[in-house]
């Protein structure tokens, strides 16, 4: 019973820290978390207070996973936005002439681990009326 619950806290502790950076060594026997591939060739499309976020996933990856987007603000850090199933996400009714900056990463849906993140990349977003 001891051993399921370290499982159950490290488990718990990806969920809500996201990505994780130690190499989990010391896990108990026959725990082996591979986290999701990370999003490829993010790219960020800002126009008239929206910005279009693009990015790749191999083909080749395992199981079902959806997609979490972060913004990462001067201020205030790195900041969850929203969960998508799709490739790509549009972030609108932004304010105009302002940079935004983006991350994603991978969510493996059946054991609820996430996978590193992209590199930030970022993008001038105009005003409507530009």
């Amino acid at each position: 019973m001891k051993r399921n619950y370290i499982v159950t806290a490290v488990l718990v502790g990806f969920i809500f820290l996201g990505a994780c950076t130690k190499e989990h060594k010391d896990l108990p026997a026959g725990f082996r978390y591979e986290p999701p591939p990370t999003p490829e060739d993010l790219e960020v499309d800002g126009s008239a207070e929206t910005a279009t976020l693009t990015w790749n996933y191999p083909e080749e990856s395992r199981g079902p996973v959806q997609f979490r987007v972060y913004t990462e603000l001067e201020f205030y850090g790195l900041l969850y936005i929203d969960t998508t199933e799709d490739t790509f996400y549009i972030h609108s009714q932004l304010i105009g002439n302002n940079w935004y900056c983006y991350k994603v990463s991978a969510v493996d849906t059946v054991i609820g681990l996430e996978g590193w993140r992209t590199d930030t990349v970022c993008e001038f977003v105009p005003s409507a009326s530009d």
